[in-house]
């Protein structure tokens, strides 16, 4: 108990809760496993929402920039055309830099941001397959000592 109260780790955390249960019935052992593994998963995941949320807006933040010089381009292509005037790629070129940058702007934001919430999941994924796995051994290692597999 005191090895897991120093490691402080989840899987330490889950490991305690069936151990302090030793002396009681499987159901209860496996019970308070379950219950101490459903208060740590939550934990693990806490701060992926934000990120899975900021994966999804910038991109939609780059297309809103795009969209406003595309608008841009169009307000000057008619503006050009209403008074009768030739449209040159020096009118329409601030635009055309408006749609591209912040489109290049949200990839450049994106992508790492994409990278980090692939590698946390896969940790978070790998971490409860751990939990679940020495959960289920040392449950079976408290029975075996009792003698009561």
């Amino acid at each position: 108990i005191d090895l897991c109260d120093k490691e402080g780790a989840p899987v330490s955390r889950v490991l305690k809760a069936g151990i302090v249960k030793y002396d009681q019935s499987k159901e209860e052992i496996r019970e308070g496993l379950d219950d101490a593994f459903l208060f740590e998963v939550p934990l693990l995941e806490e701060f992926m929402g934000p990120l899975t949320a900021l994966v999804q807006v910038v991109p939609l933040l780059g297309l809103l920039g795009s969209l406003v010089g595309f608008m841009r381009i169009f307000q000057v292509v008619a503006s050009r055309t209403t008074a009768g005037l030739a449209v040159t790629v020096a009118d329409v070129a601030p635009g055309i830099w408006q749609v591209l940058l912040p489109a290049a702007a949200g990839f450049c934001v994106v992508v790492p941001l994409l990278l980090a919430h692939h590698y946390f999941h896969g940790r978070i994924q790998f971490l409860t397959r751990e939990i679940e796995a020495s959960a289920s051994d040392l449950l079976n290692t408290l029975l075996e000592r009792r003698g009561t597999l």
